[in-house]
């Protein structure tokens, strides 16, 4: 009877060994299959960019390729776009590219300076801006009640959707106390109508009651309106001085008494 030959001991160790790496390189082949085979795609639009991540990560994707751009509508770090789409197909540990919104695009303020409020309120909402108006700091100004004199942020500065844009506007101009102007020159009353910004309207007349007065020659005896009286800039003030003004003036004569 024929015995079969019995193998070294370092031989059968050998041939366990390269068995056990076969079994393990087999596995491990397996594994890779199963890793890399193509797998279809998740959606994962609209959906915030950590969240995405980590869906595409269980599904068996690789780290995604992360790319932003503004966006109107899709909220910030939410997922605007995916490549590939959903329902593609795609080898395993691959990367799902993602387009990732930063928020809606920044808007270039415009000047509303000069702009009535009404108007600047309107330009402003249609940019998706929100306009106040400062009543609390008009300012006094020789512009019409309500022109905007300016505003913050400022013209061409960057901003985004909804932000508030303060407008402060002018107040009109600002009333002035009449002064008096009684027993002065027409030279010394121009020049007090002027530190005021109101125009003097001079009438040569003699004042009926000059000597009961004591009203000088030249001298303003009569004004309107009355001196208190609150004016607008500009405004003019009638003002009657007594006859034999100073060289320079211009007289004219009271009008007749009714019946001579």
């Amino acid at each position: 009877m024929t015995q079969t030959p019995m193998l070294p001991g370092w031989a059968s160790k050998a041939m366990i060994v390269m068995v056990v790496a076969m079994l393990i390189g087999g596995v491990l082949v397996v594994k890779r299959f199963l890793e890399v085979r193509p797998r279809e795609v998740p959606s994962v639009v609209n959906q915030p960019v950590e969240d995405a991540k980590a869906t595409l990560k269980a599904a068996g994707f690789g780290d995604s390729k992360i790319n932003q751009r503004p966006d109107d509508v899709v909220p910030a770090n939410n997922v605007i776009d995916q490549l590939p789409k959903a329902g593609d197909f795609l080898g395993g540990r691959q990367s799902v590219s993602l387009v990732v919104s930063t928020g809606p695009s920044n808007i270039k303020v415009p000047s509303v300076v000069g702009k009535s409020s009404a108007d600047a309120i309107d330009v402003l909402k249609k940019l998706k801006l929100n306009p106040v108006v400062d009543d609390t700091k008009a300012l006094p100004n020789d512009a019409p009640k309500g022109q905007i004199l300016s505003q913050d942020p400022a013209e061409n500065e960057q901003v985004p959707p909804n932000t508030t844009i303060h407008l402060v506007p002018s107040a009109g101009p600002q009333g002035v106390s009449v002064p008096d102007f009684t027993g002065k020159t027409e030279d010394a009353a121009r020049d007090l109508a002027n530190s005021k910004n109101l125009i003097i309207v001079p009438i040569r007349q003699k004042d009926p009651n000059g000597k009961k007065n004591a009203t000088k020659p030249g001298a303003a005896w009569k004004q309107s309106p009355a001196p208190g009286t609150d004016a607008k800039p500009n405004a003019q003030i009638t003002v009657t001085f007594e006859p034999d003004a100073p060289a320079g003036t211009t007289t004219s004569s009271a009008p007749p008494a009714a019946g001579n």
